[in-house]
Order: structure tokens, then C-alpha cells, then sequence
């Protein structure tokens, strides 16, 4: 919701102030409604979050197992999306392992 958006936006936005004087990037990544969350669940929604912050200090923490749970087009998120990822975490749905990779 619009609601919780901003209500994230200004925490991470004070979050960010701190950190950037650290050296630190803090990530933040999709996580399926498959896993029961409800905030953040797909690709757009975080980067309209990160987006919204609009600080190097925080950015897209991609994940390659929600990219493939919620059917996202990975090639063109990724192309779309670029500049605001901050790390790449490779895996499976569920995270399952690699003996037969999706």
C-alpha cells in the first residue's frame, strides 16, 4: 500500500544517512508471497521503494529464486533495472539446490 511505502521510504531513508559514512549498502529483495510475506513481494515494488529513498546507500539486493518464483521476465528486469542493483544472491525457489536447476 501507498501507506506502508512511505512508511518504509522514511526509514530507510534515515538508515541510509547513517550507513553511507560506513561504506555500507544495505539491500533489499523481493521476497515471494509464496514465503507468506506481503510487503515487497515483487521486483517493481522494490525498486519503486528504492526508487523512492533514492540514496546510493540502498538498492536492489536482486535474488534470482524470486525472480524465477514470481515468473519475472529476468532478462528485461535485469536490463531495465540495472543501476539499482546492489548485490546478486544466485538460487533456487525455496532454496532448493542446484542438482537440477530451474
Amino acid at each position: 500500500s501507498e501507506k506502508a511505502l512511505k512508511i518504509a521510504a522514511g526509514l530507510f531513508s534515515r538508515l541510509a544517512s547513517r550507513i553511507e559514512a560506513l561504506g555500507v549498502v544495505f539491500g533489499i529483495e523481493a521476497n515471494p508471497s509464496d514465503y507468506g510475506c506481503n510487503f515487497c513481494t515483487h521486483v517493481s515494488e522494490v525498486i519503486d521503494l528504492v526508487v523512492r529513498v533514492n540514496h546510493p546507500a540502498i538498492r536492489w539486493h536482486l535474488d534470482t529464486g524470486e525472480l524465477l518464483m514470481n515468473s519475472e521476465n529476468v532478462q528485461g528486469v535485469i536490463q531495465d533495472h540495472a543501476r539499482w542493483i546492489g548485490s546478486v544472491h544466485v538460487s533456487e525457489p525455496w532454496l532448493s539446490d542446484f542438482s537440477s536447476p530451474s
